[in-house]
């Protein structure tokens, strides 16, 4: 009998495009909290399974677009909304220059 030794998972994946910044060590849930009630579709990603590059980093922004490899159409965003990264990007004490665009992958 042969007995299979491969990694075998059923978790799937997201890639994204994303408008946003990225934060380092930072711990202040409540702010976050906040942040995710005043904007309905801000996305905020915890660590690598959320996308980010390491466990200690957060990024926060709206995604732009997303597709998975169980749906290959893609989700588009509503470009009006993307406005309101400037003002979150203060309420952070950091400047328009640290927004980016972001390109990653995260589980689904």
């Amino acid at each position: 009998m042969k007995i299979k030794r491969d990694f075998v998972t059923n978790s799937s994946s997201t890639s994204f495009v994303m408008i946003g910044f990225k934060l380092t060590d930072y711990e202040d849930e409540k702010t976050l909290d906040i942040l995710r009630k005043k904007y309905e579709d801000l996305y905020i990603g915890y660590g690598q399974e959320d996308g980010a590059e390491s466990d200690d980093e957060i990024i926060v922004g709206y995604i732009i677009r997303e597709t998975s490899i169980d749906d290959l159409d893609y989700t588009e965003s509503d470009y009006n909304s993307f406005a309101s990264i400037f003002d979150i990007v203060k309420e952070f004490g950091l400047s328009e220059k640290d927004i980016k665009y972001i390109t990653s992958v995260r589980m689904s």
